[in-house]
């Protein structure tokens, strides 16, 4: 307020300020967003290249807020270590004991493992091993596969501030 009284030309700059806020500053590319469409992506939305020498990706110039009004969906592929760290660890399994692990065979309501759970000792075991997380299966002591799956789904911002994880528990 004080600038835009003593300056001149305060009013003029208030006003582009005012214009340009919340514009987008710069473009960037989802380490891990995929566009999909059923049609070439260019009659949809406008398409840039990230830089002059990247042939590989286009990306589109929506915010993923508005992609979906031009018929159009994001999906996040996530490179995960942790199933390259599973895969290895079933070959040295085989490797060592000469034992196949068959998916469909392992218990996944197995009493061991949620005792393992319950005390907190999961640090390496995917989206549970955070200080946050193994506070919170001490406390709600899981004893099954559904409950993991509760706790992945509530522990998040929005069930977390409105308290349905704390009714949950």
């Amino acid at each position: 307020k004080e600038f835009i009284d003593r300056h001149p030309k305060g009013p003029e700059v208030w006003e582009y300020a005012r214009a340009l806020e919340g514009l987008n500053r710069n473009a960037g590319m989802h380490a891990a967003g995929v566009v999909i469409s059923n049609e070439s992506l260019w009659k949809k939305t406008p398409l840039f290249r990230q830089s002059k020498n990247d042939e590989r990706h286009l990306v589109t110039q929506y915010s993923k807020d508005h992609l979906e009004d031009v018929d159009l969906i994001k999906f996040d592929f996530l490179g995960l270590k942790t199933l390259t760290v599973i895969n290895n660890a079933i070959k040295l399994i085989k490797k060592r004991y000469n034992k196949d692990i068959i998916w469909e065979t392992i218990d996944v309501n197995d009493s061991k493992v949620y005792k393992t759970i319950q005390s907190g000792n999961t640090l390496g075991i995917f989206q549970i091993e955070s200080g946050g997380m193994q506070s919170l299966n001490a406390r709600l002591k899981p004893e099954r596969f559904e409950d993991i799956i509760a706790v992945l789904a509530l522990y998040r911002p929005g069930p977390m501030e409105s308290g349905m994880l704390d009714d949950f528990i």
